[in-house]
């Protein structure tokens, strides 16, 4: 996973609003995954797809990575909504 400073000379579909207001993009396989099926298949096949396919410490590192670009973007605490 990584994150890619939005070009403001190359926007393409579904990238206007991050390039628009300068906001890293995300880029990961997993949360592309999730966002893709998340409404197309049911929890417990995601669930177990996802843990056959990607590693546990990607898990950790997107979540820690999707805190850290909420805490940026909202400028509010998300504590109370975050399991440890």
């Amino acid at each position: 996973m990584r994150e890619v400073e939005p070009n403001p000379g190359i926007v393409s579909a579904g990238e206007e609003q991050a390039t628009s207001t300068n906001t890293p993009l995300i880029v990961s396989e997993l949360l592309f995954f999730m966002n893709s099926v998340h409404d197309s298949l049911p929890a417990a096949v995601i669930k177990s797809t996802v843990a056959d396919v990607f590693p546990e410490d990607e898990f950790l590192t997107v979540k820690s990575t999707l805190i850290d670009a909420v805490r940026r973007i909202s400028g509010v605490s998300i504590q109370a909504h975050v399991k440890n």
